[in-house]
């Protein structure tokens, strides 16, 4: 008896466990990003480098809005040692400092699909998980071994790996 509510108990805590992923992030020249919001809540910190943050607020989206209407309620400097964490409703933009590096740790997907819109066009597109996507997306996006070991390489020489 005492066997069988363990195994039961343990498969509960199985199913109930949190999943996070872990990133590093790592800000190439030439990037820019559009306001968008995320399928999961995340925490981040600054390890090299820094970005200005624009956060626009918990907006209710679709893919109808026009993104030059959105204002921006709060503007700040992310430097390193800077942590802060977002929740998945909330649509933020970065503008980031070449090569500037973040840890981010990303709770589990509440929702199928995120709203990035460009402010430059005025366009706005759905955006969806690695599940959802095709095997040609998926290698598209997927960093070679060749790539891997430059950026190791770099973030040797910054002393962060």
């Amino acid at each position: 008896m005492r066997t069988l509510r363990h195994s039961r108990q343990n498969r509960a805590l199985r199913r109930s466990r949190i999943r996070v992923r872990v990133r590093l992030h790592v800000f190439l020249p030439g990037y820019f990003d559009r306001p968008h919001n995320h399928r999961w809540s995340y925490a981040s910190r600054i390890l090299r480098g820094h970005y200005r943050h624009y956060l626009f607020g918990n907006a209710e989206l679709d893919e109808h809005i026009n993104p030059n209407t959105l204002p921006v309620l709060h503007a700040r400097e992310e430097p390193v040692g800077t942590s802060y964490a977002l929740h998945h409703s909330m649509v933020h933009a970065v503008v980031a400092e070449p090569y500037t590096v973040s840890l981010v740790i990303r709770g589990p997907a509440v929702k199928d699909r995120f709203l990035v819109m460009d402010r430059n066009t005025s366009h706005t597109w759905w955006q969806t998980g690695a599940n959802r996507e095709t095997a040609e997306e998926a290698q598209r996006k997927r960093m070679s071994a060749q790539r891997l070991q430059e950026l190791i390489g770099q973030l040797n020489c910054w002393q962060l790996f």
